[in-house]
C-alpha cells in the first residue's frame, strides 16, 4: 500500500482530489500546490504526519498549531525547568556528553 492509498483511506471526500493531486505534483514535477494556492518546491513543503497534506510554511504553521517561535519558546522553557533542577555539576556532565557526540 503507497503512503497515498493510506491517507486516502481516512480522508474526507473533499480533501481526497487535492491529496492526489498533490501526490501527482510531488511525484512529476517535486512541487506542490497548498491550499492558499501558494505553489512550493518539496524542499520548502511541510506535509502532515497525520493527514497527508502539504503545506507552505505559514499553513503548516497554523494547520499544526502552533509557530515556529511558540514551539521553541516552548521547549527553551522545558529546557530551562531542567536545568534549574540541576546541580552545577550535573550541567557540566550533560554539556560534556553532548560534546562527544
Amino acid at each position: 500500500m503507497s503512503y497515498l492509498s493510506f491517507y486516502l483511506l481516512s480522508a474526507d471526500a473533499d480533501k481526497k482530489p487535492r491529496l492526489e493531486q498533490q501526490h501527482l505534483d510531488a511525484t512529476n514535477s517535486e512541487t506542490i500546490v497548498c491550499r492558499c494556492g501558494l505553489m512550493r518546491h518539496l524542499t520548502m513543503a511541510f506535509r502532515c504526519l497525520y493527514c497527508g497534506e502539504w503545506f507552505c510554511f505559514t499553513c503548516a504553521e497554523s494547520h499544526f498549531g502552533q509557530t515556529v517561535q511558540e514551539w521553541r519558546d516552548e521547549k527553551r522553557s522545558k529546557l530551562r525547568d531542567e536545568l534549574n533542577d540541576l546541580t552545577t555539576e550535573q550541567i557540566k556532565e550533560r554539556i560534556r556528553s553532548r560534546a562527544v557526540h
